[in-house]
């Protein structure tokens, strides 16, 4: 009688399985982030070991943490939200949402639009320089040209790519801000490898 084909198990997928439900059902939370309107259910044992800031913060005296919660109000909800992804899964994926479009087009704070350049970026100009920060978030103008008849405005479509490079900015800058290497490396990755798909090498740098 031949052997019986034995099945090889993915050990590794049901254990990215296990955290990714974790995350998704919010079982077992002891701690919660909170940002704008949405509470975050998460896990000490899974944030802290991989972010200095909330291991200091899980490990203060504040009052916040000791009641189980933190708010990070000045930070974006949805980039927050791709950052927790990121500490459950290893990665974190900008889904298509046509509501993102018109949220960020509406921020004066967007720094990618059509018809524009955006600045070169380095991983030192992005580290904490408030004023380097600052003129991340408004790109260079193309040259000046004859002013065209009028168009019609640019679809959702169109606006994606600027959106994506937007959240994966403000990722990088959570990643820097709360200690999480991985994190800051794969979103400048994302930004990078996105930039010069959309726009060419010669116009977006690398960071660092």
């Amino acid at each position: 009688m031949p052997p019986q084909r034995v099945e090889v198990f993915d050990y590794a997928g049901d254990q990215r399985r296990a955290l990714g439900n974790l995350l998704k059902t919010g079982d077992y939370f002891d701690f919660v982030i909170i940002c704008g309107q949405t509470r975050h259910k998460v896990h000490k044992a899974i944030i802290c070991p991989r972010s200095d800031f909330f291991k200091a913060a899980c490990g203060s005296g504040f009052k916040k943490a000791q009641a189980g919660e933190i708010e990070l109000r000045d930070d974006d909800p949805f980039a927050v939200s791709m950052m927790i992804e990121y500490l459950y899964h290893q990665t974190y994926t900008i889904p298509y949402d046509a509501k993102l479009v018109p949220r960020y087009q509406r921020s004066s704070r967007a720094p990618f639009k059509p018809g524009t350049v955006p600045l070169k970026i380095t991983r030192h100009s992005v580290g904490g320089n408030s004023s380097a920060s600052q003129s991340l978030l408004h790109p260079l103008q193309t040259a000046a040209a004859p002013v065209p008849p009028p168009q019609e405005q640019p679809s959702h479509d169109s606006f994606v790519p600027y959106v994506n490079l937007y959240v994966h900015y403000k990722v990088y800058t959570l990643g820097e801000k709360c200690g999480i290497t991985g994190l800051k490396a794969l979103a400048a990755h994302n930004f990078e490898t996105e930039g010069e798909k959309e726009f060419g090498s010669s116009s977006v740098n690398h960071f660092g």
